[in-house]
């Protein structure tokens, strides 16, 4: 678990020091759309990967997150499980993929494979 809050605190503080500047100029619309975006992908990881592994909703911790906007979104995405789980890191990493694929298109936003970064702890 501890290596998993550092993982979590390390993604942030790189998520936030690569923050292209016309982050900063984007307007509270635009933010609204990628917190709703990322809520959603977070809430449809839990519940597939619940559903596909067994494992319960409340053992898996999800952190969610883009340093990009608009142009080019980038996804990073963490999943903590519990330390007996025996689930290989590809299922894991199909499920993120698929994920966040359905939810994208859903949402008629353009995320390409090559963009989407997943650590599993």
């Amino acid at each position: 678990m501890k290596k998993l809050v550092v993982s979590l605190i390390l993604i942030i503080f790189l998520v936030s020091y690569n923050t292209p500047a016309y982050a900063q100029a984007i307007n509270e619309d635009d933010t609204d759309e990628i917190i709703n975006l990322l809520n959603e992908i977070k809430k449809e990881l839990i519940v597939s990967i619940a559903k596909r592994t067994g494992l319960k909703k409340e053992s898996i911790g999800i952190i969610v997150s883009t340093s990009s906007v608009k142009v080019d979104i980038d996804i990073y995405v963490s999943v903590g499980l519990p330390k007996d789980a025996k689930i290989d890191d590809t299922t894991i990493q199909k499920i993120v993929e698929d994920i966040i694929r359905i939810v994208s298109k859903k949402e008629d936003v353009i995320i390409s494979g090559e963009n989407i970064k997943v650590t599993i702890d």
